[in-house]
């Protein structure tokens, strides 16, 4: 009862405000005029095979992932895979849409996999450091299989990707539409689903938040519990000033 009560005062967030970005997946033309698609790379320690064919978008986008085992050439080697799905993201080394700061908003629906919307920023020189590297990793969406996750990545170390971390389980895949949104801050990031605030996230950390340009890329992947097929599906992408 008093969570019951509670939630009675919590406030629904209701995004607003110059839309920078935005995509309703209406056609493969829209899709292709705003995103790069990956195609014939390997990711996931060679595990899984992005290719084009795997993105489709008729009144929304499906990223299909499948089991499949096979040998590719790639630009990155030659290789065996043993699924086959796909990725977009909305700047490559071409060029294409990057915003510093903002908040994000993505609808979507999750399968069981390793799906997830999540931001980079272009490589960049940290003098800190005196080297190139892309954390921090914010991903406001990523399946786990049993929960949708808010994580932030970051921190360096020559030895691994990122040092630290910081997580927070939403909910449970349950196959229903869902906003997910972060909003970028000076000193963290805050989190929603549904417009609700999901988690808040705050470090004194310096490497905890960027003021580098962020893309973001959507993709639908792999672990070892994935069934032989599933479907990503995403309604519609806005990113405010």
């Amino acid at each position: 009862m008093a969570k019951k009560f509670l939630s009675l005062f919590r406030t629904k967030k209701i995004f607003s405000g110059k839309i920078t970005f935005s995509c309703n997946f209406q056609s493969m033309e829209e899709v292709k005029s705003k995103f790069h698609i990956t195609d014939n790379e390997f990711y996931n320690e060679h595990e899984v095979l992005f290719t084009e064919d795997m993105v489709t978008a008729e009144n929304g986008l499906k990223i299909r992932c499948i089991k499949e085992t096979g040998t590719r050439t790639t630009w990155q080697r030659t290789g065996t895979y043993h699924w086959r799905t796909g990725c977009l993201q909305t700047w490559n080394k071409s060029g294409g849409f990057t915003q510093s700061g903002g908040t994000w908003v993505v609808e979507a629906i999750f399968p069981e996999t390793w799906a997830a919307l999540w931001l980079l920023h272009p490589d960049y020189y940290v003098s800190k450091i005196g080297r190139n590297h892309i954390i921090p990793e914010i991903d406001f969406a990523e399946s786990n299989r049993k929960k949708i996750d808010n994580v932030v990545h970051y921190g360096y170390d020559k030895n691994r990707y990122a040092t630290k971390g910081k997580l927070r389980h939403v909910h449970k895949p349950d196959g229903k539409l869902h906003q997910y949104a972060v909003e970028i801050l000076p000193n963290g990031y805050n989190f929603y689903c549904d417009g609700y605030i999901s988690a808040k996230f705050r470090s004194n950390d310096p490497d905890f938040v960027s003021n580098e340009p962020k893309y973001l890329i959507i993709n639908n992947a792999v672990g070892k519990w994935l069934q032989e097929e599933s479907v990503f599906f995403i309604k519609s992408v806005k990113v405010y000033e």
